[in-house]
């Protein structure tokens, strides 16, 4: 029981972290997590960081990680065409 509790829990607060990206009327395409690593690595200039730096740090799943940084790199290349 306290498993599926959790898990809950966890989609709750995705679907309220969704909720405020959508409504912050931003033009801005980074989610707050994307913005949230995009910190973490400006604050870590001095060493080397991983992905899997990324994953302990945030909490989340290599496939999430990996999904985040290749749309991040797209991103990036867009915006360098502009």
């Amino acid at each position: 029981m306290p498993r599926l509790v959790n898990f809950e829990i966890q989609k709750l607060y995705h679907l309220m972290e969704r909720q405020v990206d959508d409504m912050s009327g931003s033009d801005c395409r980074i989610t707050r997590q994307q913005g949230g690593v995009i910190h973490f690595l400006s604050q870590n200039r001095d060493r080397d960081i991983f992905q899997k730096d990324i994953e302990e740090r945030f909490k989340i799943r290599r496939s999430t990680v990996s999904v985040m940084l290749s749309s991040m790199r797209i991103y990036k290349a867009r915006f360098r065409r502009s």
